[in-house]
């Protein structure tokens, strides 16, 4: 005699997808796109040109005249906006914790890394504690370095030069020279 088992039914589960979720996806495959894409294309001015098309596409405030050379790897979420005639050179590295703001005209060099989130110390079990995303700006005109890393919530004034390999750390005040490791004022630069 054969008995007839029955599997009881599993209760239904709703999937439910918020929109900053789904948002936040798309963000990330545009992004992985992006890079792919931008890994491809020649360093020249027309494919220079595409990339700023591309970061537009991915919801980017991208100004006109802009060149940005190949392999710029951006992190997290949204929140780029670079001004008109600026360029950027190849292999730098973006944090978007929070808000990148390049002001017109300025120059960023090869290996530039701009760092937006930062932590606050936690206890004794975990010192990296609570998240703390802080604002980076580059004032206009301004020129960033190769290999310059540039910290959360740090401003570079307007035609400030930041030299290579600096760890800026702290506010770089308009028309001045900032080197070393942390970066300090070197000397003004006005005319």
């Amino acid at each position: 005699m054969i008995k007839d088992i029955s599997v009881p039914a599993k209760p239904s589960r709703r999937v439910t997808i918020n929109s900053y979720s789904l948002a936040r996806q798309l963000f990330f495959l545009r992004q992985r796109l992006f890079y792919a894409c931008s890994f491809f294309l020649l360093d020249n001015l027309f494919c220079g040109k595409i990339r700023a098309s591309l970061l537009r596409w991915n919801g980017s405030v991208i100004g006109t005249g802009c060149f940005i050379r190949g392999g710029l790897r951006i992190q997290e979420g949204f929140g780029l906006e670079i001004g008109d005639d600026v360029f950027i050179n190849a292999d730098c590295c973006f944090d978007l914790s929070a808000p990148i703001r390049i002001c017109t005209g300025a120059q960023i060099a090869f290996q530039v890394t701009i760092i937006t989130g930062g932590h606050d110390f936690g206890p004794h079990e975990s010192r990296a504690g609570a998240h703390r995303p802080e604002q980076v700006t580059i004032g206009k005109g301004a020129w960033i370095g190769a290999r310059a890393v540039i910290l959360p919530g740090v401003t570079i004034g307007e035609g400030a030069v930041v030299a290579a390999g600096a760890l800026v750390t702290k506010d770089v005040p308009s028309d001045t020279l900032a080197a070393g490791v942390p970066a300090r004022i070197v000397r003004s630069l006005e005319l």
